[in-house]
């Protein structure tokens, strides 16, 4: 049952209904073209008469959110405008900003920016803490949805599933950047963290390092992601993964110095480290420098992301692509906002390698000292 507000000079009880009926519509619990419960299921939902309820849907059916079919029952309507032009409107969601200057954000925007510049769309960021999505009174999506007649969205944070759920339920097209969702009818663009992580570990062997040391995000999914590859290189290779060298934490240039200070303490210590961003692997740098050792001379350091190469030492990193992705996102999109299928609905750009100074070949090396010893 339903609570509904008993206090009549605030909300007549056919208001509160009414209430109920939109938020249920907003947060996708009635969908979008979905039939919502007979006259009688309402009636005894809310505990109110025929007349209340009759009342509560009329209103709604006279302001366009719900239509009567004669036999078949009253229907949930989409009420985003229809638009005539090809200039559109595409919101770009992020949660928990905490820095509007940080790299993820700003590769983000700048391909999402060309992308949208080039089809005429118009471009809104949608920011907001992850608390207020689910807000008992109102939900961020649909109401700023509503509100700036968003026709398409790209998701640049891990969502919800709940707010997932609640995009498809309601027909809203969008993409999602920089996370795989195992879902055929979610469309998705991201880099390959499999892939990344091979790369970074295959450049690392291939220069001669046996010794390599791993720092990763703690979430589940990374986490196993990012170990599974780890390991497959090193099977590859002929070569043991020691977990001593693994470590997992929230990244940043902190986590990179305490856990590389650990490394660095250890009997037999890594020769080469790779973190799964760059202000990790910054970290990591400082770290190797406060033991008085040298990168890449006694500590080769790989990144991830691409975001800077103006470090004191240039950092070897992995190019997730971001940019790229964010590109494509908005092309797969625009498709989708025409109406468009799409066959393909799942994304995954190959990574790039970028070597720098922070890594050099061990392998090489020891043949220039060999090549030396003969020659003496």
């Amino acid at each position: 049952m339903v609570a509904v507000s008993k206090n009549g000079k605030d909300r007549a009880k056919y208001q509160s209904v009414r209430h109920d009926i939109v938020q249920r519509i907003r947060k996708g619990v009635y969908a979008v073209g979905s039939r919502i419960p007979t006259e009688d299921e309402l009636i005894a939902s809310y505990s109110v008469s025929k007349g209340t309820v009759r009342r509560a849907v009329s209103d709604l059916v006279h302001e366009g959110m719900l239509r009567r079919e004669q036999g078949r029952g009253t229907f949930v309507v989409d009420t985003r405008p229809a638009r005539a032009t090809a200039r559109r409107n595409v919101g770009v969601v992020f949660l928990n900003i905490h820095d509007i200057h940080h790299p993820y954000l700003a590769a983000i925007l700048a391909g999402v920016s060309q992308a949208c510049n080039e089809r005429n769309h118009n471009l809104q960021l949608l920011a907001a803490p992850r608390e207020t999505l689910h807000h008992e009174e109102h939900g961020f999506l649909m109401d700023t949805i509503d509100e700036r007649h968003i026709d398409g969205l790209v998701l640049a944070s891990d969502m919800p599933l709940d707010d997932i759920v609640l995009l498809k339920n309601q027909g809203i097209p969008f993409v999602s950047i920089g996370n795989i969702i195992p879902d055929s009818e979610v469309h998705f663009v991201t880099g390959d963290p499999f892939g990344s992580i091979c790369a970074a570990t295959e450049h690392l062997v291939e220069t001669g390092h046996t010794k390599i040391g791993m720092i990763s995000s703690p979430h589940a999914n990374s986490e196993v992601m990012s170990l599974s590859a780890f390991r497959y290189v090193h099977k590859k290779h002929g070569l043991d993964v020691n977990m001593d060298y693994v470590r997992h934490g929230k990244l940043g240039r902190e986590l990179g110095k305490s856990v590389t200070r650990e490394l660095l303490a250890l009997p037999d210590r890594p020769t080469a480290v790779m973190a799964e961003d760059d202000g990790t692997a910054w970290g990591v740098i400082e770290a190797v420098w406060e033991a008085g050792l040298e990168v890449p001379a006694d500590v080769a350091v790989v990144g991830g992301g691409n975001w800077s190469s103006h470090f004191s030492v240039p950092l070897t990193t992995i190019d997730h692509r971001l940019s790229d992705c964010s590109k494509s996102a908005i092309e797969m999109l625009t498709r989708m906002m025409d109406g468009e299928r799409i066959e393909e609905p799942h994304l995954v750009l190959e990574p790039r390698l970028i070597v720098r100074d922070s890594t050099v070949s061990r392998k090489a090396e020891r043949s220039e000292a060999v090549d030396l010893a003969i020659s003496a």
